[in-house]
């Protein structure tokens, strides 16, 4: 763990995480996670990464986000709840290439400053 790592992921060892939680909310088998994952990896690794048996690494919270489509955080619930419409936002914008979601947030930057200069 360096110096570097993002403030949420420094106290991470030790913490009950929310893996098979957000598997199961997206209807994935544990294989069905493994094989999503980039490089894939065994159903073996996903329950004890479920079990804590095994440290969630950096690499391994950032594979896991990106199978899981949610932020690293959000494997711990240390995210804020979100309102329906930012949830809705949120997934509009998962779903976006990442050349769109470049501009999706030159959209919004420009929006946010013509609200302040037309009030």
């Amino acid at each position: 763990m360096g110096p570097d790592r993002p403030a949420f992921l420094r106290y991470t060892d030790g913490m009950k995480n929310r893996i098979r939680e957000l598997r199961e909310e997206r209807g994935l088998s544990q294989q069905q996670l493994a094989e999503l994952l980039v490089p894939p990896t065994s159903k073996t690794q996903i329950s004890k990464l479920e079990l804590s048996q095994r440290r969630l690494s950096d690499a391994w919270l950032q594979r896991l986000g990106r199978a899981l489509a949610c932020h690293p955080a959000e494997l711990f619930g240390t995210l804020p709840s979100l309102s329906s419409r930012e949830e809705a936002m949120l997934g509009i914008f998962r779903g976006l290439s990442e050349q769109d979601q470049d501009a999706f947030i030159r959209i919004g930057d420009a929006l946010s400053k013509t609200e302040k200069t037309d009030s």
